[in-house]
């Protein structure tokens, strides 16, 4: 059962985004392949929010923090890349780069802020065989920024009203992983990743000094995991045929900073897999297949609020020909079984550390999607 909610809002926002780069590479198989390169960008994104809302008196105007709003982004980027063959099975890839951005907000809320980091990473390449690989390897970035997030929201269909936070950071980064990649006769192959990584500076939803809920800085969070995908042939009983599997699981971990306890971290899904079997058909100048995709579900952790969402797992299937001369017709029929989401709200008081105080649930159902495309190379 759904809240009752009445609200009203108007938004406007004007983007922009310049981006200007160049790279020096030196190609070809030398024992040393250096690559050097730099970036510039600027972004901006102007926003306007109008938002009232009926606590039962009728629609009455509510401030929110930064609801007129400017920020802008100037960021320049310097890297350099280095191949080096250590022995004729062995390379290793290092490389380095400097970022540094000027983030500038105008409004009510006015701030300025410099912000620098070195994003270092390392791999080595070890190849036994021609079918094998494997790469242990390191890299640190830097979370790209949602200017939207600078700025007051409004998400209508929750009936949840969120200031801008103009003291934004991104969060930073340090992934380490280990992989393997083997090729199989008749096209086979699968490659396995397993992966590491700390998260300094998390962004997530805490309570601003003006008493609004908004998006900030929450703390540090691990995540780990594992990714797999395989091309499998089956000539053997169909010719030109194969499966497909992409799938990757994951965990992690980081310390609440409203309840003091461990919990995952927001809308990070434990599973993702699709799978697709494929049947090439040359006579026919076609092919066609089916496609499955998994269900998948995730927390977002709000200040007196859990959202679990889900959306249920899918099929699909497409036939594709290129027998009309000069064109390629692919017919698709997406969600065959339908497309269902799910949406549990919890809601507690006075915040996620204090007493349950009630839910919402919500479910949704669209049907399949039929289309037709022809395509012709120019």
């Amino acid at each position: 059962m759904e809240a009752d909610y009445r609200g009203l809002s108007s938004q406007v926002q004007k983007p922009m985004e310049l981006v200007g780069r160049g790279t020096v590479t030196r190609e070809g198989d030398h024992p040393i392949r250096p690559e050097f390169g730099a970036e510039v960008a600027y972004n901006r994104l102007s926003s306007l929010l109008n938002y009232a809302e009926d606590t039962g008196g009728g629609l009455v105007a509510v401030p929110l923090a930064n609801a007129a709003t400017r920020v802008s982004e100037l960021r320049g980027e310097a890297f350099a890349n280095l191949t080096v063959k250590l022995s004729r099975k062995l390379n290793l890839e290092a490389g380095i780069a400097a970022e540094i951005s000027q983030i500038r907000v105008t409004g009510e809320a006015a701030q300025e802020q410099t912000l620098s980091y070195l994003k270092p990473s390392a791999a080595l390449v070890w190849s036994p065989s021609g079918k094998t690989q494997v790469r242990f390897g390191m890299r640190r970035t830097v979370d790209q920024l949602d200017f939207g997030d600078f700025a007051a929201s409004v998400d209508q269909a929750d009936g949840r009203p969120l200031g801008g936070n103009s003291g934004l950071r991104p969060a930073r980064i340090t992934r380490r992983w280990r992989g393997s990649t083997t090729a199989g006769g008749e096209g086979g192959a699968i490659a396995v990743e397993a992966y590491h990584q700390w998260h300094t500076g998390l962004l997530g939803y805490l309570v601003l000094p003006t008493g609004e809920e908004a998006l900030g800085t929450i703390g540090n969070a691990r995540q780990w995991g594992i990714s797999t995908q395989g091309t499998l042939p089956l000539d053997a009983a169909l010719e030109g045929a194969r499966v497909t599997l992409d799938g990757t699981w994951r965990g992690s971990r980081l310390r609440d900073p409203v309840t003091g306890r461990n919990r995952v971290m927001d809308d990070i899904s434990p599973r993702s897999i699709t799978a697709e079997f494929r049947h090439d058909v040359p006579a026919f100048k076609s092919s066609w297949g089916v496609n499955w995709t998994a269900a998948v579900h995730g927390d977002v952790f709000y200040t007196g609020e859990v959202l679990r969402w889900r959306d249920h797992a899918l099929w699909g299937a497409y036939v594709e020909t290129t027998a009309i001369a000069g064109f390629k017709t692919t017919l698709t029929v997406k969600a065959i079984n339908g497309q269902d989401f799910s949406r549990l709200r919890r809601f507690y008081s006075p915040s996620r550390a204090g007493s349950f105080s009630g839910s919402e649930q919500r479910a949704q159902r669209e049907g399949a999607i039929v289309s037709l495309s022809l395509a012709r190379s120019l």
